[in-house]
């Protein structure tokens, strides 16, 4: 659902109508590079906004980060992009398209060299691409937002905590590409409970569908379930689900899968507990059933009761 809203956002930016005004045009820190560092104050989780035209020359881009701190994003207006898939695509309508939804060219998570360079750190970022058009339609130029894959590492670490809290302390998360690749690790046993940002030895190096991991190999080819699988460094037993996404309000997503593992003793307790809290769920729900019924039975009986001690007093 979150990235549904992403979809969206890179066709409405390419609509304000300061994109229509070139005197703007190739102006470092000119009226679109502010308007960028609006949209990058507003929304928090875009490292970049791009603007190129249809000879891919650099129109504009932000020159702060979502913080407000400044960027010394000058160098972009020197690069050519001409070789990008994301332009292409977008040039020709090669669109990340559903029933509901068109327009918008998806790339999946990538590190990108641009957003290393500038932010100091892995580059973890999600392509949000679309054409910019003038009042008669025609196609002026392509629009891109680099998306921080970092919302996406938080709501994998929120629901973390969350089984952290219900005493699920063997946890792990792990979330595959359309290929079985790992882009996000969160392994307690390896990682102290935390994210694992390591592109060099886990993130995109390590395809566990292909290492045969069975739910990983179910997940990727659009299956749901849980499965028993061991533990790829004590190897341990536990149980794990896996879901494959199906994109959300239109979007139709990247074909990403979630695999949760949890070890079998904590699952194992978990079930215990959730029986003993069912029996004594059914215990009483037994009793009031039971108070119910008789409390009905009385209702019923007394209004007998009365009617024949009213007829023995009328026969006789």
């Amino acid at each position: 659902r979150n990235l549904f809203e992403r979809y969206g956002d890179v066709q409405a930016f390419g609509v304000n109508q300061i994109v229509l005004q070139k005197e703007h045009w190739y102006k470092p820190g000119g009226g679109i590079s502010e308007t960028m560092n609006q949209y990058a104050a507003l929304y928090g989780i875009y490292d970049l906004t791009l603007f190129v035209d249809t000879e891919v020359k650099v129109i504009s881009v932000n020159t702060k980060d979502p913080a407000g701190n400044t960027l010394d994003t000058s160098a972009i207006y020197g690069q050519n992009f001409a070789h990008t898939t994301w332009f292409r695509d977008a040039m020709a309508g090669k669109f990340l398209s559903t029933k509901a939804l068109t327009g918008t060219v998806v790339e999946d998570v990538y590190a990108d060299p641009m957003v290393q360079k500038l932010y100091k750190n892995n580059g973890l970022t999600v392509g949000f691409s679309a054409p910019v058009k003038d009042q008669d339609g025609k196609t002026i130029g392509v629009w891109k937002n680099y998306a921080r894959f970092s919302l996406v590492e938080d709501m994998v670490m929120a629901e973390y905590e969350t089984l952290q809290s219900e005493n699920l302390k063997t946890a792990e998360f792990t979330l595959l590409d359309s290929q079985g690749r790992v882009i996000v690790n969160c392994d307690p046993a390896n990682n102290g409970g935390a994210l694992k940002r390591d592109t060099d030895g886990v993130i995109f190096k390590i395809n566990l569908a292909e290492r045969g991991v069975e739910a990983a190999k179910l997940a990727i080819q659009g299956n749901m379930g849980f499965a028993r699988t061991q533990h790829s460094t004590n190897e341990s037993w536990q149980t794990c689900g896996f879901a494959h996404a199906q994109g959300a309000m239109g979007y139709a997503g990247l074909n990403w899968s979630m695999l949760v593992r949890v070890a079998e003793a904590d699952t194992g307790a978990t079930v215990t507990a959730i029986r003993a809290q069912v029996a004594g769920a059914v215990g009483v729900c037994g009793l009031l059933v039971g108070l119910v019924a008789w409390y009905v039975a009385r209702g019923f009986v007394k209004p007998i009761n009365l009617l024949r001690d009213r007829v023995n007093d009328i026969a006789q």
